[in-house]
């Protein structure tokens, strides 16, 4: 697979390509607070460590490898965050074949150099998938992941800095069982409000929200969507939230179709809107055609929101 960076000097109205990197997948973009922009990259290979990070240090004209993840074994789906201060986070699954670890590292130097690794083991959920990390309010660092064998998803959070973490929660259980339940944290950073989505990667299933308003003691959970997949989502300062997600209408003897929707709450999750179609096409059952995938959302300087997806066909 191929990865392109575009950039953009007109708020997103017109692009230009920067960059392709070849045999690469599960890109991961942010920004540092220093204005480096930093590139996660997973090359497909299970020989030594396959997670690379890339940087541009004048936005995102040219970029430059760097530094590699420290992870102990074939990694898969790499997630980061940056706090307040300039640490970054990153997450991740390593697959022993036999049982999947979540790995956390952190870095001081803008990824250059890392520290060893937490590492999550579950001796009685042995399958974890779909980790991610975010940094909330104090710079509190948040992961959370799923479990394939009996749909639970977890959570726990860091208050030193990655230092030391809380006992994994579990938070809700996904309705179906299924070899990679994803998760998605959002948050806003002034509030002690933490969502996390659920779905199962390239599937028509469940899209589950589990959220807390007290940082993490008490969680709710609600079903979103029947057929939905690969959410981005956020939440701005005034509580609002926003989600972009994939959904797949129809099945496989009717004729499939997917669908860019777009949904928001104003009331902190209790209700949400009607789903507003971004974008809908055909797709097929291999899922080598369909709309939407690798989405992601932010807010502009002018205070609009904006959305990108992929639209992927054959």
């Amino acid at each position: 697979d191929k990865v392109l960076v575009a950039r953009s000097e007109d708020n997103g109205q017109t692009w230009t390509d920067v960059v392709q990197f070849d045999d690469v997948v599960d890109p991961v973009l942010t920004l540092a607070p220093d204005g480096t922009v930093i590139l996660a990259l997973q090359r497909g290979t299970f020989a030594g460590t396959n997670l690379e990070l890339h940087r541009s240090l004048d936005n995102g004209n040219t970029w430059e490898y760097y530094s590699a993840l420290p992870s102990s074994g074939f990694a898969d789906k790499p997630y980061l965050a940056f706090d307040s201060e300039g640490r970054l986070y990153c997450t991740y699954i390593i697959f022993d074949f036999g049982f999947n670890i979540v790995e956390v590292a952190r870095s001081d130097d803008n990824g250059q150099t890392w520290n060893a690794p937490t590492t999550f083991l579950d001796p009685v959920n042995i399958y974890l998938t779909g980790s991610f990390v975010a940094v909330g309010n104090d710079d509190v660092v948040y992961v959370s992941w799923g479990e394939s064998a009996s749909g639970k998803v977890f959570f726990t959070k860091s208050d030193d800095f990655g230092d030391s973490w809380s006992e994994p929660l579990e938070i809700a259980t996904y309705p179906v069982v299924d070899y990679s339940p994803m998760t998605y944290i959002i948050n806003n950073k002034i509030s002690d409000f933490i969502g996390i989505i659920t779905t199962i990667a390239h599937s028509n299933t469940e899209m589950l929200l589990s959220y807390s308003y007290d940082a993490g003691a008490t969680w709710t959970s609600k079903l979103l969507d029947s057929t939905a997949t690969n959410p981005s989502a956020l939440v701005q300062a005034n509580g609002s939230v926003h989600i972009a997600y994939n959904h797949f209408p129809g099945n496989y003897d009717d004729g499939f179709y997917s669908e860019m929707r777009y949904i928001t709450s104003t009331d902190s999750c209790v209700t949400f809107s009607e789903p507003l179609v971004l974008e809908e096409g055909e797709a097929d059952y291999l899922y080598s055609t369909y709309i939407g995938e690798y989405q992601a959302m932010s807010v502009g300087l002018d205070s609009e929101l904006h959305v990108t997806w992929v639209r992927k066909t054959l």
